[in-house]
């Protein structure tokens, strides 16, 4: 009796294992949170890339069955094309989240904030030509019996661009987490040396998950690159930017308070000033 080949199980299980954190920790902050639509307001835009991600899981989750059985060309291609989509406008919001740590971090006035909130929005054109591999992909394989991640435009345009995206992304992110973890233990050193240390112990060991997952993401990366048969790295890079998007949401107000030496205040300048998204 033979087997099931390898290269069909890993990606399955793998996949279906990642998508299963994915979902559940999207959901979670979904219900949680809820959802908006607001790009240049901060926790808006957390809740966004929150349900893009969702969104994205979903359909990753459904193209690693569909890849497998066969069963329809047409669902398989739109389900793998929704999953590269929404993973790349949460690069974009990942990116105009760290572009916002960093200004903020040099204490520039609100209309600096404001402005640079604006200039942030060119970010979102950017999916238009990098998804042009995928498009040339559905193109090149119209017509035929394949998904479009068999053709020569996705295997090795579009795998190593967006390769390349997501290792940029993230080490952008990581360096703004270290500026933004070490602020906080600085002012809090300053202004409240034993308030709430349990908490700031808390984010830290939250943002050493995202590390460690954002690791697995690179690794996965780099054994797809050397032709190992991993193909769930899409979803591992979807879980980093959930996490990152959980602990925006459920410690931007205490880090606010810790930054501040005192009780956050729901101005309209704290809104706009928001330097932990």
């Amino acid at each position: 009796m033979s087997g099931i080949p390898l290269a069909n199980v890993l990606p399955l299980q793998g996949g279906a294992v990642c998508s299963g954190i994915a979902l559940t920790v999207s959901t979670q902050c979904l219900y949680t949170y809820g959802v908006a639509f607001n790009v240049l307001q901060d926790v808006s835009r957390q809740k966004l890339v929150n349900l893009i991600c969702l969104v994205g899981s979903i359909g990753a989750m459904l193209f690693y069955g569909l890849n497998q059985t066969k069963v329809s060309v047409t669902a398989t291609n739109a389900s793998i094309f929704v999953a590269f989509l929404c993973g790349q406008y949460g690069q974009v919001i990942l990116n105009h989240n760290s572009i916002i740590r960093l200004v903020s971090s040099k204490s520039p006035t609100t209309e600096q904030i404001r402005t640079t909130q604006r200039y942030c929005l060119i970010l979102y054109i950017l999916p238009c030509f990098t998804m042009i591999p995928i498009f040339m992909a559905i193109v090149d394989t119209a017509g035929t019996a394949k998904a479009l991640t068999a053709s020569y435009y996705n295997v090795v345009v579009s795998k190593y661009l967006f390769m390349a995206i997501v290792v940029v992304t993230q080490v952008f992110a990581t360096y703004t987490d270290v500026k933004l973890l070490n602020r906080v233990d600085e002012v809090a050193m300053v202004k409240q040396p034993e308030r709430k240390q349990g908490k700031r112990q808390d984010i830290k060991y939250t943002y050493w998950v995202i590390w460690f997952f954002m690791m697995i993401d690179f690794l996965l990366k780099i054994l797809i690159s050397l032709g190992y048969p991993v193909l769930f790295d899409g979803i591992t890079t979807l879980i980093v930017i959930i996490l990152r998007t959980q602990s925006n949401l459920s410690y931007g107000l205490l880090m606010k308070e810790i930054m501040s030496g005192g009780t956050s205040k729901n101005t309209k300048s704290d809104s706009v000033k928001q330097d932990l998204s």
